[in-house]
């Protein structure tokens, strides 16, 4: 199972949208939640999984930003917030992603970028915009702009990753759904194919999947 986790940095009364999707790329699981309780309970259910979490998972640096982030914009032109203790103290009272992955390990999950045997749950970190900017090179701006533009552009994202074989149970308006179902994907392709991944950082100072090869011309894996 891959099930992909666009986790709100802060709790109440903010959603996490969660998205699984089984071995054919089906969608079994597309909801809203809001506690880290009701996270773990969906997650519990599954032997053998890879969970992509839209948050970041090992923040070390006081101030800046991580490694990996830096190496995002070096290599891929993408950038993204700077995640660093002082920001996620103040702004979200701690690093959520932490203490997501804390309680995950406590039933199994470990945070990790390769699969050993006796791993049966992984847990990765990724960055739904990176996968996006993968998939279609000219992300539509789905989060900011009229409601027009914005349902324009999310209908942009629908057709794309029903290209690649995964089809919402309807066409959902729902950034979060969309982004939660992106990392699931990039879950479901890290799994398949790590050849085509890149690992940028480390387990050490934090680490994000990259998928480098979603699409490769008209070719869709």
């Amino acid at each position: 199972m891959f099930i992909g986790v666009d986790l709100s940095w802060k709790a109440l009364p903010k959603r996490t949208a969660v998205v699984a999707l089984d071995s054919n790329k089906r969608v079994i699981i597309a909801e809203l939640i809001t506690h880290d309780e009701e996270l773990i309970a969906i997650l519990k259910n599954f032997e053998r999984c890879v969970v992509a979490i839209d948050s970041p998972l090992i923040v070390k640096n006081k101030k800046g930003r991580r490694k990996c982030d830096a190496l995002l914009q070096e290599k891929y032109g993408i950038p993204c917030y700077p995640a660093n203790l002082s920001w996620f103290n103040k702004a979200f009272g701690g690093v959520r992603g932490e203490k997501i992955v804390k309680k995950l390990e406590k039933i199994g999950f470990k945070l990790s970028f390769y699969f050993p045997k006796e791993n049966k749950r992984i847990i990765i970190e990724v960055y739904p915009y990176a996968s996006w900017k993968m998939l279609l090179k000219d992300v539509p701006k789905y989060k900011k702009g009229r409601k027009h533009e914005q349902k324009a552009a999310m209908k942009k994202l629908h057709e794309a990753l029903k290209a690649h074989g995964i089809l919402l149970p309807k066409e959902e308006e729902n950034h979060d759904i969309l982004d939660a179902t992106i990392a699931a994907y990039t879950a479901y392709y890290f799994y398949n194919f790590p050849e085509k991944c890149d690992v940028l950082g480390d387990l050490k100072e934090g680490f994000i999947v990259i998928p480098k090869g979603l699409s490769y011309g008209n070719t869709i894996i």
